[in-house]
């Protein structure tokens, strides 16, 4: 994360929540071993009036920025996940489809 006031910080809301944006990324380096693994946890708040599918998530080559694995949700809630083999190829699909939590 930058330290500066530049344009690449993130921003937080409440209880230090990131809160990505549409056309926005958090680029996370994991090119180092870590005993304890990644794990991730997140709301999912759908693009009002927005097109479908929508991204929630992808894996890439830092190097090259190229995408090797999207997870996406279509318009019907069901969660998809693709891998570029090298083309997209269909791995995954949800059995059930997301419904709106109680906030």
């Amino acid at each position: 994360m930058s330290f500066s006031d530049t344009n690449y910080d993130p921003t937080f809301g409440p209880w230090n929540v990131l809160q990505c944006r549409s056309n926005t990324h958090l680029i996370l380096p994991l090119n180092e071993q870590n005993a304890n693994g990644v794990v991730v946890a997140f709301d999912i708040f759908p693009i009002s009036g927005g097109t479908f599918p929508q991204t929630l998530f992808g894996f890439g080559n830092s190097a090259n920025l190229a995408i090797t694995l999207t997870v996406e949700l279509g318009d019907s809630r069901l969660v998809y996940v693709w891998q570029h083999l090298p083309g997209w190829t269909h791995i995954v699909t949800s059995a059930v489809t997301l419904t709106d939590s109680n906030l």
